[in-house]
């Protein structure tokens, strides 16, 4: 009898409900799964928001990890391109952000990539980097809005070739951008990425 009284108890438990410690596991698979999600990144969605982006690519080993987003740069003179790079990355992150697009716990650096000629042939160049650092995403994230003025002087920049630093400098000795009355006056950029150069003679 007390063999058969076990083997009654043992199945009337089948239909329960799981211990605590079932239960925390299966809570903490749950949060596992939320957070690779949060971290997931969708190139091709990103690709959709604007004509512009050309490449999208990860740095997984990176610290933080970073994601990659190359744009097409133009303008209408060699001053024009870096602000018109400037407001469309910053078009691409408020567009992210509004999607659920950026990724938990990443940077974001955005190159420009530009059409230049060589020879009798056109060749696509990646010129420059802007890298903007995890907390300025992560705020974008949250629903902050910031202008491309603010984009850029919070953005760390790099030059690959000479073409990235030309751009720049035409850019930083433009009065139309960073004169009294300049529409994009950008000192603190400007500053990191060229230092003390005078730019009275670019």
């Amino acid at each position: 009898m007390k063999e058969i009284f076990l083997i009654v108890a043992l199945v009337g438990l089948a239909g329960c409900s799981p211990p605590p410690a079932a239960q925390d596991s299966e809570v903490a698979a749950s949060e596992a799964d939320d957070t690779s999600r949060e971290n997931s990144i969708d190139p091709a969605a990103v690709m959709k928001l604007h004509p512009k982006v050309v490449a999208v690519d990860t740095q997984p080993f990176a610290t933080p990890p970073r994601l990659v987003i190359t744009l097409k740069g133009d303008g209408w003179g060699e001053s024009d391109i870096l602000p018109g790079f400037a407001r469309d990355a910053n078009y691409v992150l408020k567009k992210m952000a509004k999607k659920k697009l950026i990724p938990a716990d990443h940077g974001i650096t955005f190159i420009l990539r530009i059409e230049a000629k060589s020879g009798d042939k056109m060749l696509d160049l990646n010129v420059l980097h802007l890298s903007v650092d995890q907390p300025v995403v992560e705020s974008i994230a949250d629903g902050a809005s910031i202008s491309a003025q603010v984009f850029l002087n919070t953005s760390d920049v790099s030059f690959n070739g000479r073409m990235g630093r030309v751009i720049t400098q035409r850019f930083c000795a433009d009065d139309k951008y960073q004169g009294a009355g300049g529409v994009l006056r950008t000192a603190e950029f400007c500053a990191k990425a060229l230092g003390d150069q005078d730019l009275s003679s670019t």
